[in-house]
């Protein structure tokens, strides 16, 4: 399979009455992994359906509440699933209700830098979701791994009601030239308040 192809396939079976086709079914594969160079930055600038998440991304409800349900700004907001907002700064917002389950984000990359990495620099800023706070206030918390191991400086609680900017240097890496860099942000549905 090669990466961002549309394929369309059909089954077959055969027996001692004949052949019979199923329906052409047309799928595409995922966009191949960015490659890093020693920068990578991602603003969500107009990031408006779910077929727009950027290459490298992935985003899962563990109770497959996966829809892109509208815009981050819209206050009346009650139904879970993922929410974007246009402009510069974007965003790729999660609305949790009771039934959506744990939510993970993931950044997969390739390390392009020609040479070992052993420290890397992340950041990213954790914005509180004020979609229709009076229905859905939840204080979902996120954890962040760099490549399977928690990065504690990286976690961020939506609980004290204020965005935050977090950055910080994860040293003690290993990831050789060509091999993958996976950053993951996962969080609960949140305590009501």
């Amino acid at each position: 399979r090669t990466a961002g192809t549309a394929y369309t396939v059909k089954s077959y079976a055969i027996n001692s009455v004949g052949t019979n086709y199923s329906s052409p079914r047309a799928f595409s594969t995922l966009a191949a992994y960015p490659t890093f160079t020693g920068v990578y930055t991602q603003n969500f600038a107009d990031v408006t359906n779910s077929t727009l998440i950027p290459a490298g991304w992935r985003a899962l409800s563990s109770s497959n509440v996966n829809s892109f349900s509208g815009s981050w700004t819209n206050t009346n907001a009650s139904t879970g699933g993922f929410y974007g907002r246009a402009g510069n700064p974007g965003v790729l917002g999660y609305l949790h209700t009771s039934s959506t389950g744990i939510l993970t984000n993931k950044l997969t990359l390739v390390n392009g830098t020609g040479g070992t990495l052993t420290n890397l620099f992340v950041s990213y800023t954790g914005e509180v979701n004020t979609l229709n706070p009076t229905n859905n206030l939840r204080f979902p918390a996120f954890t962040v791994e760099v490549n399977g191991a928690a990065v504690a400086a990286l976690a961020y609680s939506t609980e004290n009601g204020s965005n935050a900017a977090l950055s910080t240097e994860v040293t003690g890496l290993n990831i050789e030239t060509n091999a993958t860099i996976v950053i993951t942000w996962v969080s609960d549905r949140g305590l009501t308040g």
